[in-house]
């Protein structure tokens, strides 16, 4: 039973991390406004792109247990 949590743990985490990404990305108050032409859109660029080396880390340890 408490290795089924721990996977249940990990998949809400990741999950968290999405919906908290994808808000952050929506959301019009960004650490670099979105008015400033490249470096506005790269604020939310990154921001996926760490959930998503997140959820690839989440996976091989899902994977590992």
């Amino acid at each position: 039973m408490f290795e089924k949590t721990k996977k249940s743990a990990l998949l809400l985490t990741t999950v968290g991390a999405w919906f908290t990404s994808a808000a952050y990305t929506l959301s019009p108050v960004d650490l670099i406004p979105d008015i400033i032409p490249v470096l506005g859109q790269m604020d939310d660029v990154f921001g996926l792109l760490v959930v998503t080396a997140f959820t690839i880390y989440s996976i091989w340890r899902w994977k590992r247990e």
